[in-house]
């Protein structure tokens, strides 16, 4: 999956030449020092992985389909909507007032110019 992700990124950016970190930041070069990264970040994103099943396949698992298709689908679904949704809403929250009047809220150079 890694690697489907990563060469996705890679392949799209040098097709349609967009860069694609304003997104998802793990997407730049893989250089060695981000390569030993990883470890620091492992036992975070561990952590996230297990609540996030336990989440999805706990708390707001939904009822069995009549057939093994029409339950993987569902729980698909479901699953993929309650792990984008969050994205999705800040994604909004961020770019729709910057795309309807020019307006970047939360940026980070205004909010810290204000404390200095």
């Amino acid at each position: 999956m890694f690697a489907f992700a990563y060469g996705s990124e890679y392949f799209l950016e040098q097709i349609f030449l967009v860069d694609y970190r304003f997104v998802w930041p793990f997407a730049s070069d893989l250089t060695p020092y981000r390569w030993r990264m990883f470890f620091l970040y492992y036992p975070f994103l561990l952590i996230c992985f297990l609540l996030g099943g336990m989440f999805l396949h706990g708390q707001i698992r939904r009822p069995e389909k009549a057939s093994a298709g029409g339950t993987f689908l569902s729980w698909s679904g479901c699953n993929v909507f309650a792990l984008t949704a969050p994205l999705i809403l800040f994604l909004m929250v961020q770019y729709l007032p910057l795309f309807t009047n020019g307006f970047i809220p939360f940026e980070g150079r205004e909010v810290c110019s204000s404390f200095s």
